[in-house]
């Protein structure tokens, strides 16, 4: 007799089960695994003043890469500065700038190295010149006064001085965007402006005048007239005294003071070819009266008579 034994085994539905795919890496990320040896911070060749090229210097690097560059006013990208150099400009001025240099090459990672910062300051003017006579020898102990113009157009002298035994003479750290002038003065010689007026000064330029000054004559001109007071100084350099007669005039009341018209009259001779100033002083109670002419350029054989300009002191 056989007795026979069986397992049934349990039914399953058939199905598949498929991974998560594979992340791709790209031929170039692959390839980015290695770091330059040598990558050095950059510096900036070059005078940092407004108007000057400045220059990216990359140092070595290895194994060398292709370079690009982005130049930054305190810390920010300036627009289109992208090149290896960088002319300064008036915006940078007071400002810090840096340059970034990266290194790219295939097979390394890219790299960026920025340099140490440079403060831009403000550039400067130089001024110089020969000053000689018509027969073209120089003259040295001639004045030589730099002035810029002002807002409202006179000049305000911002340094002078004397030439030396060549004649020459240096105005250094001239502040651009000024119009200037230079007014030449010398004893015995015509005193005046050095070619006019010279213009406005760039940033960085060096300019050379040459002023000639011719030697001043010796004829005479005469000054005449009346003012209303009773002492007067004509100058040119010193101030010296005229005698003048004096009439004594009327009495008026003004700001509630009694005043007291003193007039004077006077001839004077001067040597031609120099401005001359005339002013008149007198005291009326605790009050200081003047009367000045404005500057004159006299001529040979001039008779120039002043009118009367008063007021208190």
């Amino acid at each position: 007799m056989f007795v026979g034994f069986g397992i049934a085994a349990p039914a399953y539905a058939a199905g598949a089960v498929t991974s998560s795919p594979t992340p791709t890496i790209s031929a170039a990320k692959k390839a980015a695994t290695l770091r330059f040896t040598a990558a050095p911070v950059p510096r900036i060749k070059g005078s940092a003043k407004a108007g000057n090229t400045l220059t990216a210097v990359h140092g070595t690097w290895r194994p060398t890469p292709t370079f690009s560059y982005q130049w930054k006013r305190n810390g920010k990208a300036i627009s289109g500065a992208k090149s290896k150099t960088y002319k300064a400009r008036a915006a940078d001025v007071g400002k810090k700038i840096t340059v970034t240099v990266t290194g790219r090459k295939s097979g390394y990672t890219r790299t960026s190295r920025t340099s140490a910062a440079r403060n831009v300051v403000q550039a400067t003017g130089t001024i110089t010149g020969t000053v000689v006579n018509t027969a073209g020898q120089p003259l040295n102990s001639a004045t030589v006064q730099l002035a810029y113009l002002t807002t409202t157009g006179g000049y305000t002298e911002v340094a002078r001085v004397v030439t030396g035994s060549a004649g020459t003479f240096t105005f250094t750290n001239v502040t651009p965007g000024y119009y200037y002038n230079l007014y030449v003065s010398r004893s015995g010689y015509l005193s005046g402006y050095a070619y006019g007026s010279p213009g406005l000064i760039e940033a960085g330029a060096k300019y050379v005048w040459n002023p000639v000054l011719s030697a001043a004559p010796a004829a005479t001109a005469t000054a005449s007239g009346c003012f209303d007071q009773n002492t007067i100084k004509y100058s040119h350099g010193t101030s010296n005294i005229l005698a003048l007669r004096s009439i004594d005039g009327a009495t008026w009341t003004e700001g509630g003071q009694l005043q007291r018209d003193w007039q004077g009259c006077f001839s004077a001779t001067v040597t031609s070819g120099y401005y001359w100033k005339f002013r008149m002083t007198v005291l009326i109670g605790s009050i200081v009266a003047v009367a000045e002419s404005d500057p004159h350029y006299f001529t040979a054989g001039e008779n120039y008579s002043y009118p009367s300009i008063i007021y208190f002191e």
